[in-house]
């Protein structure tokens, strides 16, 4: 039987991205035990000082010579480097070659595979998922998108680079290819791969810290990437740990949206309408109601669930489908956990999601 990815994930759990294990083998275990259907390579901050997601998102620029790091562990751009406009001609060129087929493709693997130091969880997932039915299974990947990044890598001046036009357009080019590249890792071994880009940046939209910051810069690079990985057939989901503008996901061709249903559940509120309109068109509304220091009852998350699906009924949203079109999450990634937290925290996904693979919900549970 063929299965739809929609048949495999639906009403299962999944991880946000990072663990705080030293051993990443057993993150990567925890996660495909946990959430087989939907299983996530981990980020193990923990096991490097260079393996957080703004060091993912920024070493190919780095093999280009376009950023470096600073002794203090943050990034610049390098536009006063007298070798800089050879450098971004470099890599200019080789996008250009990349989107034109003319054979940049094969030199993908030299400049934007994740360093195996700083990322070993990608390379142990990948090992193992191999040894899993594909038909069964759509794994998950992340990044950190180009508000965070953009926020967080700064010019020359020291000036946030989002608020170029020159060094945004270099942060989607280099944001697209690696997601090109882990889609094109993993998506042999699985039914489908789905690359989530990860914007916990979202809250500076309209926060009175970056009154300079314009919605379309960030809304723009998001439908560019989403744009252009279409052509590659990988799907995108988007995620954000706080609060902030959910006009700016639900208005784009984003297939998940994962949000922390536990801390700022209240956010969705001002956004009835994208929400809505995001559901109807097939969207799915992934639910970060675990908490990242859970300590609980997962049974009492299960009820505040519930409680939430019926407060967004009230406001007009379909219960329906709030119930067929749901994921369930931690509230955040868990680089900064303790092992002992982060398993109650997949614990308790796990045990919801169960209950969202049940006749009752009609879902497939038999896959």
């Amino acid at each position: 039987m063929v299965y739809k990815m929609s048949d495999i994930i639906l009403g299962s759990g999944t991880g946000v991205g990072s663990l705080p294990h030293k051993d990443a083998e057993k993150a990567v275990k925890m996660s495909i035990n946990s959430f087989c259907r939907f299983p996530h390579w981990p980020q193990t901050p923990a096991f490097s000082d260079r393996g957080n997601m703004i060091d993912q998102a920024v070493f190919a620029l780095e093999n280009f010579g376009l950023v470096k790091c600073l002794p203090s562990g943050s990034y610049m751009f390098c536009e006063d480097d007298p070798d800089w406009h050879k450098n971004f001609t470099d890599f200019f060129e080789f996008y250009k070659e990349f989107m034109e087929g003319s054979g940049s493709e094969g030199l993908i693997d030299h400049y934007f595979s994740l360093p195996e130091q700083g990322f070993p969880g990608f390379y142990i997932f990948k090992e193992i998922v191999q040894k899993l039915d594909a038909s069964k299974t759509v794994l998950k990947g992340q990044t950190a998108g180009p508000l965070t990044v953009g926020l967080a890598l700064k010019d020359s001046s020291g000036k946030p680079s989002i608020y170029s036009e020159m060094l945004r357009e270099i942060l989607i080019m280099c944001i697209h290819l690696q997601i090109f590249w882990q889609f094109k890792e993993l998506n042999e071994y699985a039914n489908d791969t789905i690359v989530f880009v990860d914007e916990p940046s979202l809250t500076a939209l309209g926060s009175s810290a970056y009154v300079a910051l314009k919605k379309r810069w960030v809304k723009d690079s998001l439908e560019r990437l989403i744009e252009l990985l279409k052509t590659e057939d990988c799907n995108l989901g988007f995620h954000a740990c706080g609060g902030g503008d959910w006009s700016v996901p639900f208005e784009l061709d984003f297939k998940i949206v994962n949000f922390d249903a536990y801390n700022y559940f209240e956010s969705l509120f001002s956004y009835r309408d994208q929400l809505k309109k995001f559901l109807d068109g097939g969207g799915i509304l992934a639910w970060g109601i675990v908490p990242t220091d859970f300590n609980g009852n997962p049974e009492d998350l299960l009820d505040l669930l519930e409680d939430k699906i019926e407060l967004l009924e009230e406001i007009g949203i379909d219960r329906q489908r709030l119930m067929n079109n749901i994921l369930i999450t931690p509230a955040c990634g868990l680089g900064s956990s303790d092992l002992k937290t982060s398993e109650k925290v997949y614990d308790a996904v796990k045990f919801i999601s169960n209950n969202y693979l049940t006749e009752d919900y009609g879902r497939a549970k038999n896959i």
